[in-house]
C-alpha cells in the first residue's frame, strides 16, 4: 500500500503541481523507506511522530492474535463504573472464553487506561497506554495464551514556558529550584458538611492572605474534594471563610476564586484542570499574591497531567499569568527481544517463533 501511495502521489504532484501536508508527513516516515529496527522502536517512533493511529489495525473481531494459524474472537472494552480496560479471547468454534495467563508475573499490575492492538511484521501485539498516548507496556500472546511482556516504555516530559505569558520571567522562575515557596496554611479548621459549597468535601487548614491584592488580608481555607464514584476523583482547592471562621461566604471574592480555579458553585466532578489530583498553593512575588495549580510529581504521567496554571486576582478580575507547553518523548526502557529481532528475519504470518516463558518482571 505504501508503494502505491508513493507512486500515486508522485503522479499527483507532477500533474497538479501541488502537495498535501499530511501525505508529505507520511512520506518522510513510512515503514518501506524507514523500516523499524524492532516492534519497540516501531511503537516509540510513531508515537513520537504524533502518528499513533497508524500503529493500529483492529479494535477487535476475529483475529489470529496468538499467531498460531487459527483465529479467535478478540474483544476490547471497559468494565465497571471506573471504566477499567480489558481484553478477552473467545474460542471461535465454541464461543467459550479463553484464559489469558501472564508469563512475566504472578499478578498483573496497572498497565494503563487504554488497550490497543498493534499489527507488526510477525503478528499482533497488545499495547497498554495511559491517557493521551503515553505507552507503558507492549505484550504478545504466544500459542499457549501466555501474555509476555516485550517492551516497557517511559515517556519523558519536558515542561517549557509558552509564548502567551503575562510575566515570562516569573513563569521561567517557577520551573527552577529558586522558585518562591508556598504560603503555609497553619490554622486548623473543621467545618460541618452543611457549611461547604460542595458535597464530598473536607476542610483543612486556613490562613489570612491578601487573596485579591487589595491590601487587605482575608481568611482563606484549603479544601479537598474526594469521591470514589466511577474512576475516582480528588483535587484540592481554596475558598473564603466568614468573619467567624465557622463557614464559607458567598461574595464577590468567592465568585472570583471559583472562576480562577475552574470550579462550579455546585457539585462538580469535572474541575479544571483535572479530576485526578493537583498540587496547588499560593505564593507572594514582587508584592503580588499568586495562585498556582499543576500536576502531581516531577512530570505528568498521562495527558491528564499536562496542566500548569498561574494566576492572580486584582481589580475584581482574574489574570492568567503563565502558559506552559509539554514536550513528550517516548523512550524504550526495556526491550526483551531487541537482540533477537535485530539478528533474525521476521517470521511470516502464522509461522512466528516465540521465546521460552519469561520470568522477568516488566
Amino acid at each position: 500500500t505504501t508503494k502505491e501511495i508513493k507512486s500515486a502521489y508522485t503522479k499527483y504532484k507532477t500533474l497538479s503541481g501541488q502537495t498535501t501536508t499530511s501525505i508529505d508527513k507520511f512520506m518522510r516516515l513510512n515503514i518501506v523507506d524507514k523500516p523499524p529496527v524492532n516492534v519497540c522502536h516501531y511503537v516509540a517512533t510513531y508515537v513520537n511522530e504524533e502518528r499513533p493511529g497508524e500503529l493500529f489495525r483492529s479494535s477487535g473481531g476475529e483475529l489470529d492474535l496468538t499467531n498460531d494459524g487459527s483465529e479467535e474472537r478478540v474483544e476490547i472494552g471497559a468494565e465497571g463504573s471506573a471504566g477499567n480496560p480489558y481484553i478477552s479471547l473467545y474460542d471461535k468454534k465454541t464461543g467459550g472464553p479463553i484464559d489469558i495467563r501472564w508469563a512475566a508475573q504472578d499478578s498483573k499490575e496497572w498497565w494503563g487506561d487504554d488497550i490497543s492492538l498493534v499489527l507488526y511484521k510477525d503478528g499482533y501485539y497488545i499495547l497498554y497506554s495511559a491517557y493521551g498516548w503515553y505507552p507503558i507496556v507492549l505484550t504478545q500472546l504466544n500459542p499457549s495464551n501466555y501474555e509476555r511482556v516485550i517492551c516497557q516504555f517511559e515517556t519523558v516530559v519536558e515542561e517549557v514556558v509558552g509564548e502567551k505569558c503575562e510575566d515570562k520571567a516569573l513563569c521561567e522562575l517557577l520551573l527552577t529550584k529558586q522558585r518562591p515557596s508556598y504560603l503555609q496554611f497553619t490554622e486548623s479548621h473543621q467545618l460541618e458538611p452543611g457549611k461547604l459549597h460542595l458535597s464530598e468535601t473536607g476542610a483543612g487548614r486556613a490562613l489570612a492572605i491578601d487573596v485579591d491584592n487589595d491590601g487587605k488580608e482575608e481568611p482563606i481555607i484549603e479544601l479537598q474534594y474526594a469521591s470514589l464514584a466511577g474512576p475516582g476523583c480528588a483535587y484540592n482547592f481554596f475558598d473564603k471563610l466568614n468573619e467567624d471562621r465557622n463557614g464559607l461566604v458567598d461574595d464577590k471574592t468567592h465568585e472570583l476564586l471559583v472562576a480562577m480555579q475552574g470550579l462550579s458553585s455546585k457539585h462538580s466532578r469535572d474541575p479544571v484542570p483535572h479530576c485526578l489530583g493537583n498540587t496547588t498553593g499560593w505564593f507572594r512575588f514582587n508584592g503580588i499574591t499568586y495562585y498556582e495549580t499543576k500536576f502531581h510529581g516531577e512530570r505528568p504521567v498521562s495527558a491528564a497531567g499536562e496542566f500548569h496554571e498561574v494566576s492572580y486576582i486584582k481589580d475584581s478580575q482574574v489574570h492568567k499569568v503563565c502558559q506552559y507547553d509539554f514536550k513528550k518523548k517516548v523512550e524504550i526502557k526495556v526491550c526483551l527481544d531487541c537482540e533477537l529481532s535485530e539478528k533474525k528475519p521476521a517470521a511470516k504470518r502464522g509461522q512466528a517463533t516465540f521465546p521460552e516463558k519469561s520470568s522477568q518482571s516488566p
